[in-house]
């Protein structure tokens, strides 16, 4: 039966983020050699490589790819379990979202949770869509939050909640997505235009250039 150690795990991640032992063992409170060793007898236990040697860098075989986010998870759990009984039950989340999301709901959303629960905290970074799939998808948040639907095998997704799509052009301009609106729909001296992320864009994109009519 293997037996690896949870300090064992956090080298091996340390050394993934960082590229080197040497920048891997301040992280980790251990001196070069320690870090070393330990990464030594993880893939000793395991009975591979976990890193390709290149250069005085290290960088992530097959198998390091396949064993980096089943580490992370498990010392994230360990941690959150220590806080649990350190402060009483709480959640720790890294939270990503689109700038429409992120700048006006989830200051609400974040503020009513962390009232109903003392303990908790969060951690928000603020990107367009593509930026928050990708920290999702490299695990760097637990969960993101986008405008426009996204489907990829290995993220799981769901519905959170509607959104509405408001266009203003200028006076007496037909509205780009709406070909049966007449011109003088819109009274407003300039217009405005508030779309919502990627579908709303392509949508916008497709719609104006077959309907627009000033």
């Amino acid at each position: 039966m293997i037996r690896t150690t949870f300090r064992q795990l956090e080298i091996f991640v340390a050394i993934a983020k960082f590229g080197t032992v040497t920048e891997a063992s301040r992280h980790v409170g251990l001196t070069q050699s320690a870090a070393s060793m330990a990464l030594a007898e993880l893939e000793r236990l395991i009975g591979t490589a976990l890193f390709d040697r290149n250069s005085k860098r290290l960088s992530l075989n097959e198998s390091g790819r396949i064993l980096y986010p089943k580490a992370i998870e498990l010392i994230e759990r360990v941690t959150e379990i220590n806080t649990m009984l350190d402060t009483g039950i709480s959640v720790h989340l890294r939270l990503g979202a689109s700038s429409t999301i992120g700048n006006y709901l989830m200051p609400d959303v974040i503020s009513t949770f962390s009232n109903a629960h003392k303990n908790s905290r969060f951690t928000l970074e603020v990107g367009n869509s593509m930026s928050i799939i990708m920290a999702v998808k490299n695990f760097e948040i637990d969960i993101g939050f986008i405008e426009a639907p996204y489907y990829d095998a290995d993220i799981s997704s769901t519905f959170w909640r509607d959104d509405e799509l408001a266009i203003c052009p200028r006076r007496r301009t037909r509205c780009p997505l709406c070909p049966r609106c007449p011109k003088n729909t819109f009274r407003r001296p300039d217009g405005y235009c508030a779309k919502g992320g990627l579908a709303y864009g392509k949508s916008w994109q497709r719609s104006s250039a077959n309907n627009w009519d000033p």
